[in-house]
């Protein structure tokens, strides 16, 4: 991963919790071996409780918390088992549209003499892009008939959960048993 106190991850939208936290990060200045608590505070919660941080604290002593934007790791543990929930850290957002503003998150980790100094992590918010959806649309004539459609016809068979998507095109990937289709009178 990358070294120095800043980390940086992408949330999309109603995917899964992100790191907020690199696989190899470390604590250190820790006096004795022993730390007290550990704080992720996330400074610009734009969704309210939708936002949630999260964290593993198997096998260790260490117990997590969560209320209004701050999650607290606390009881003393050693700066290695510090050090492993730290790598477990997570952040995510339930909320049905999620503000695309830039999360901030700070973590400092406590001993009883003092404070490591503030890692920041980054999570830029993106959206998920949905797959539409387009149900089949069958339309009929007689025989000898012919049948001139335009995009039009199939909106009402077209919906996407990206609610800024429209339908674009159309790509007919199967042709009926019987009849011919023409694109501007061109078999």
């Amino acid at each position: 991963g990358a070294s120095g106190l800043d980390y940086a991850n992408t949330f999309r939208f109603g995917a899964s919790p992100v790191a907020i936290a690199d696989q190899d990060a470390t604590i250190s200045g820790a006096h004795g071996g022993n730390l007290s608590w550990l704080t992720a505070t996330l400074t610009n919660a734009q969704d309210g409780s939708s936002e949630i941080l999260a964290a593993d604290t198997t096998g260790t002593a260490i117990e997590a918390s969560y209320a209004a934007g701050v999650l607290t790791l606390s009881g003393v543990d050693t700066a290695a088992h510090y050090q492993q929930v730290l790598r477990t850290l997570t952040y995510a957002d339930a909320a049905a549209n999620p503000d695309r503003t830039t999360r901030i998150i700070e973590i400092v980790a406590h001993d009883d003499l003092a404070s490591t100094s503030t890692a920041r992590a980054r999570i830029a918010m993106k959206p998920m892009n949905n797959f539409p959806v387009l149900s089949d649309s069958s339309p009929s004539l007689l025989e000898d008939g012919t049948l001139t459609f335009a995009l039009a016809d199939f909106a009402g068979h077209f919906s996407d959960a990206d609610a800024a998507d429209s339908l674009q095109t159309v790509r007919i990937t199967q042709l009926p048993a019987h009849g011919t289709l023409e694109l501007s009178a061109v078999a």
